[in-house]
């Protein structure tokens, strides 16, 4: 474990999400700033809507609702006897008969149905279908667990695209005004050996050269504006808002060493998986179910009963439906679903081997992130000082204007350069985040 030390310059600084903990990122989310950036996004980001629309449809696919099965129809016919002795050949004596009739299935082996006509004719019939399967298959769980890890995957992933393309806004808003900074220093280099040059106190090369390097620094404001104008459009494009809140760097850096904290932990006890591993799991699960339902012999059969009804002959039927085909020997289903499981689980096996491999350079990242944090707050304490002795030796005349100016330029950039190794740092627990808490 390492410590952070603390920053006493005042510098621009962010608001980002705070504490962590394995499927804890939404309540977290509640106690900052970013709170109506990721409401926005919950009501307008097609991709998250799409989402839950399907783990919406998927989840009312399990659930059996009786109504959804009724079907009502009406039937009318016409008989005509083009034998009878009627005189009139034109409208030979003619049936007409108008049925009515409803079905329903009560559960997923019972049908019922019944219809009544215009002939006083009735029945009611029950049909048990024995060798039903269960009505949930394992195509439509495997569905409905898939779409709710989908939903969980993207909110995650547009939580932690939030917080990148904030944290980048921020940090080219220094870097440009950095390269602001850079631009004037190269300016009065420029015009002090252009008067010097006209004095005769330095080379046509000198000045030559001052003059490129201003025209570099010139060029470097304009790129470095538009590669934060371009940030900037990519983050009011997913959030909804332009301007940035600001927290001292101080919070940024406790939120850090708290996920720091949590991470060191969570490493021990915890391994890595991702949406791939997750997703053939799930698919493995629904491959033994399904195998689990495949026989090697399963006719299809039905034992049904029916009542009709008739003033001058009423019955009751019962009977037993038995259908044969080759295609309900299910041996060689069999053995192919055996194939697919075998393959399944070597995917598995492999895709859990690349984590471990995946861990442990994400580890040695992190690590070298550290060094680099702890390396960059070092070399910034010692700028701080460099810029108090500077300006207290320009206060005093011993120092020029453009050697604090050199000088300032020097600090911020350590500045710059220490916020750059925390955003790193971040960043990558982001990424150990993900692997531990899928």
């Amino acid at each position: 474990m390492f410590s952070f030390k603390k920053l006493s310059i005042n510098i621009i600084t962010i608001s980002i999400l705070a504490g962590l903990s394995v499927n804890a990122v939404a309540q977290n989310w509640q106690d900052l700033s970013l709170e109506s950036q990721w409401e926005y996004i919950v009501n307008n980001n097609s991709d998250l809507a799409n989402s839950q629309k399907r783990f919406d449809d998927t989840e009312k696919l399990l659930k059996f609702d009786i109504l959804d099965t009724g079907t009502i129809d009406i039937n009318s016919s016409t008989v005509f006897d083009l034998n009878s002795s009627n005189d009139s050949p034109e409208q030979p004596d003619q049936e007409v008969n108008v049925q009515l009739s409803a079905g329903l299935r009560l559960n997923n082996a019972i049908d019922l149905s019944a219809s009544i006509d215009t002939n006083e004719r009735a029945s009611v019939s029950v049909n048990y279908n024995v060798f039903v399967n269960a009505y949930v298959t394992p195509n439509m769980q495997y569905n409905y667990e898939k779409s709710k890890l989908d939903v969980a995957q993207i909110q995650l992933s547009l939580k932690q695209s939030l917080q990148s393309k904030y944290l980048n806004v921020l940090l080219l808003d220094k870097k440009w005004k950095l390269s602001q900074l850079n631009q004037q220093l190269n300016t009065k280099s420029y015009n002090a050996t252009l008067e010097s040059f006209e004095l005769s106190e330095s080379t046509f090369e000198e000045k030559s050269n001052a003059r490129n390097s201003k025209i570099q620094a010139d060029n470097a404001v304009y790129q470095a504006r538009n590669t934060l104008l371009q940030a900037q459009l990519e983050y009011a494009q997913l959030s909804g808002q332009q301007e940035l809140k600001n927290l001292n760097i101080d919070t940024f850096i406790n939120v850090v060493e708290s996920r720091q904290e949590y991470i060191d932990v969570a490493l021990i006890d915890h391994i890595f998986t991702s949406n791939n591993l997750v997703n053939l799991k799930l698919e493995q699960v629904m491959l033994v179910d399904q195998r689990k339902q495949i026989k090697s012999y399963e006719p299809d059969m039905g034992v049904s009963s029916t009542y009709n009804y008739d003033e001058e002959n009423p019955t009751l039927s019962l009977g037993v439906n038995i259908k044969f085909s080759m295609a309900q020997f299910g041996k060689d289903d069999q053995n192919e679903k055996d194939t697919q499981i075998a393959f399944n689980q070597s995917d598995i096996q492999m895709e859990q081997q690349n984590l471990v491999i995946q861990k442990q350079m994400l580890m040695r990242q992190m690590n070298m992130a550290q060094n680099s944090f702890e390396s960059q707050s070092t070399s910034l304490d010692e700028q701080i000082i460099i810029t108090r002795e500077t300006q207290y030796l320009f206060d005093e005349g011993e120092r020029t204007q453009l050697e604090l100016l050199q000088q300032q330029y020097s600090l911020e950039n350590s500045v710059i350069s220490k916020f750059e190794s925390v955003v790193d740092l971040f960043t990558l627990q982001q990424n150990v985040y993900s692997a531990l808490s899928i």
